[in-house]
């Protein structure tokens, strides 16, 4: 019997699928989050990919790799 985690895919993107991380991992990105603020050697789209992750929001496949 096929659950939602279990469902066939044909194709696919990177932006079709999430990610979702365990706490450990959260609380880690928390942390490079608060480095990467404001910081003028990461691009401004990373701090909103990693503010997604720290508020333990399911992120594409695309953004968390």
């Amino acid at each position: 019997m096929a659950g939602k985690h279990t469902a066939r895919l044909t194709e696919s993107t990177g932006n079709d699928l999430r990610v979702q991380f365990s706490p450990e991992v959260t609380r880690q990105f928390s942390r490079l989050e608060a480095a990467v603020h404001d910081s003028e050697h990461f691009a401004p789209e990373i701090f909103w990919i990693l503010q997604d992750m720290t508020e333990r929001k399911p992120v594409s496949v695309r953004s968390a790799i």
